[in-house]
C-alpha cells in the first residue's frame, strides 16, 4: 500500500511540473486538464495517508504523535488537507500543489525508506497532555507550511493574485494560534512532569525563536506597517525555523525531548 501512496504522490507531482513547463506554454491541452489531474491524484494520497494513520491506531492503538516518523505522517497528511481545502475555495494557484506533492513525496519517501515497527510507548510520554500538545504543534507546523509555499509562490510571482496572499496571512495566523497553544499546553505538561514551566530545552528554546518570528509577521500585518515582500519574507524565515525545531533539534541537538 506504500508504494502506491508514493505513487500517487510522485503522478501528481509530474502532471503538475508537466502542467507548467509544457501545456500552458505550448497551449496543446487546455491548462486545467492535467492540473486536474494532479489534483485528484494528490486527493488520492490523501486518503492513502488517512489509511494509514487508521492502520497505525488499529495495530498500536495509539495516534500517530509519539516519534518523528509517526508525527511526519500525519504532518503530510494535514498539509496536504489545508492546500487541498483552499485549492477547493481557489485561494491558490496549480502551482501550490507542484510544491505540496514534491514535500509529500519525498517526506513519504523517507519515512517508508527508513521505516521501523512501533516501540512501547515511553514512560515520559505516557501522559494525557501528550495529543493535546504534540497535535496543537503538528497543527501548526501544517499550516506553517502551506503558508511557506504560498509565499514563495507570491515572492517569485510577478503579478501574484491577492487569494494567494490571503491564504498565507490565514494560514500564518491559524498556525501562529496552534503554536501559541501547543507551547502553553507543553508548558503545562512539563510542569508535571519535570516540574518546572519552563526548562530551556532545545525545542523549546526554538519554539519560542519560531513563535517570534511569526509574532514579528503577525504583528505586522495586523498594524499594516510591513511591506508584501518583507511579510512573505519572514513567512519563509519562519518556517525555516520551523523546520529546525522539528527535525534538526533531533538530530543536532539533545535534551530533554530527544525522544521525539
Amino acid at each position: 500500500m506504500e508504494n502506491y501512496i508514493v505513487s500517487f504522490y510522485l503522478f501528481s507531482f509530474l502532471c503538475y511540473l508537466f502542467d507548467g513547463l509544457f501545456i500552458k506554454s505550448r497551449g496543446i491541452i487546455k491548462p486545467e486538464f492535467f492540473s486536474r489531474i494532479a489534483l485528484w491524484s494528490l486527493g488520492l494520497g490523501f486518503f492513502g495517508n488517512l489509511y494509514l494513520i487508521m492502520k497505525h491506531i488499529l495495530e498500536v492503538r495509539r495516534l500517530p504523535l509519539t516519534n518523528t516518523q509517526e508525527t511526519a505522517l500525519t504532518l503530510i497528511t494535514l498539509m496536504v488537507f489545508i492546500f487541498l481545502i483552499l485549492r477547493y475555495k481557489n485561494r491558490l494557484p496549480a502551482a501550490a500543489g507542484l510544491l505540496v506533492s514534491l514535500f509529500s513525496l519525498i517526506g513519504l519517501f523517507l519515512l517508508f525508506y527508513f521505516k521501523r515497527s512501533p516501540l512501547p510507548l515511553l514512560p515520559a510520554l505516557q501522559s494525557k497532555w501528550l495529543i493535546f500538545h504534540v497535535t496543537s504543534c503538528i497543527a501548526a507546523y501544517g499550516f506553517f507550511a502551506v503558508a511557506f509555499i504560498s509565499a514563495t509562490i507570491s515572492l517569485f510571482k510577478r503579478h501574484p493574485k491577492t487569494t494567494v496572499l490571503a491564504a498565507t496571512h490565514r494560514c500564518v495566523w491559524a498556525g501562529f494560534f496552534f503554536l501559541t497553544l501547543g507551547i502553553i499546553l507543553g508548558s503545562v505538561w512539563g510542569k508535571s512532569a519535570w516540574g518546572h514551566w519552563w526548562n530551556w530545552d532545545p525545542k523549546e528554546t526554538w519554539a519560542l525563536i519560531t513563535w517570534l518570528i511569526y509574532g514579528y509577521y503577525f504583528q505586522n500585518c495586523s498594524s499594516g506597517g510591513g511591506s508584501r515582500k518583507m511579510l512573505l519574507l519572514v513567512a519563509i524565515v519562519g518556517f525555516l525555523s520551523c523546520l529546525f525545531t522539528y527535525l534538526g533539534i533531533n538530530f543536532l541537538l539533545k535534551g530533554l525531548h530527544s525522544y521525539a
